[in-house]
């Protein structure tokens, strides 16, 4: 380690390899600590090494290595994602740490990491001193803060029946293939997916519950459009409501016509790319498939 402190020679990034995996576990716990430990990282590339992936993406992200030994990460979660034309390629630029006698080659792996001109990259968790940092990359703010909504207090008055994925009526009558499998990956993730069926037409629906916090609460995860969220808002705050849960967030740019509940700025979330995601589409993120 000490010959990392004197020199970086033969500085380099490449795709994140199987053989990786324990350093960079290492580094992760190093750059995180107390916040998330060894079992939070463990369980995370767990899930990243057996989730199915587009094709000639990197599975696990990049490493910057010296000397052939990583001293650097940058995880990557790519997916293709539903659209309202198809899909596309949205990949969130998750857990990023380097050694800090190695932190001007940051930019480095930044740019290699993000070099495709056909992926949309998104950044849902920034730390506030990374802003200044990301808008001069090119990122441009998607979201600026969040809406902390009562659904249960929602006016609306949908006629809708509200049904966890798995119900046979549901699969019965069968929603998209893409949007079907997201639910049944993001439930394996331990999240709630819940399909809304009102009119002869079904809504899907991913929230993550957390629990083990002061007020339990439920993290919009996906919608096809926020109006969606606002139509079926009363019918979902009543089934969470019986699980216990009174709350659900999500990331806004101002409060909702709607939703009953208080927006508060100060929580951001960028991208960059060919498209911009719409709010409400937290699928396939570090949210949902970390646990976050």
């Amino acid at each position: 380690m000490e010959k990392l402190k004197q020199q970086a020679t033969n500085v380099s990034c490449r795709e994140i390899i199987n053989q990786d995996l324990d350093a960079v576990v290492d580094l992760l716990v190093e750059g995180f600590g107390r916040r998330r430990g060894r079992a939070f990282w463990l369980r995370a590339l767990s899930r990243l090494a057996v989730r199915p992936l587009p094709a000639k993406v990197p599975r696990f992200g990049y490493v910057l290595v010296s000397e052939k030994i990583p001293v650097g990460v940058l995880l990557l979660i790519i997916s293709e994602v539903p659209a309202s034309n198809g899909t596309y390629l949205r990949c969130n630029v998750s857990s990023w740490y380097i050694k800090p006698s190695l932190r001007g080659y940051g930019s480095l792996l930044a740019n290699y990491a993000l070099r495709s001109r056909e992926i949309t990259y998104v950044n849902i968790t920034p730390e506030i001193g990374t802003w200044p940092i990301l808008e001069a990359q090119g990122y441009k703010r998607l979201s600026s803060g969040r809406m902390f909504v009562i659904p249960a207090l929602s006016l609306n008055k949908t006629k809708v029946e509200v049904l966890y994925c798995s119900n046979k009526f549901v699969l019965k009558e069968g929603l998209p293939a893409n949007e079907l499998q997201l639910l049944f990956d993001h439930e394996s993730w331990g999240c709630l997916s819940l399909v809304c069926c009102a009119a002869g037409h079904s809504f899907p629906f991913v929230f993550s519950i957390r629990r083990h916090r002061p007020v339990p609460f439920a993290h919009l995860i996906y919608c096809r459009s926020i109006d969606s969220f606002v139509d079926f808002s009363a019918a979902l705050g009543r089934f969470l409501l019986r699980r216990g849960i009174f709350l659900v967030v999500t990331e806004a740019n101002g409060k909702i016509a709607g939703l009953p509940g208080r927006y508060i700025e100060g929580v951001r979330m960028y991208y960059r790319g060919p498209r911009e995601p719409q709010l409400g589409d937290l699928s396939y993120t570090e949210r949902a498939v970390f646990g976050l």
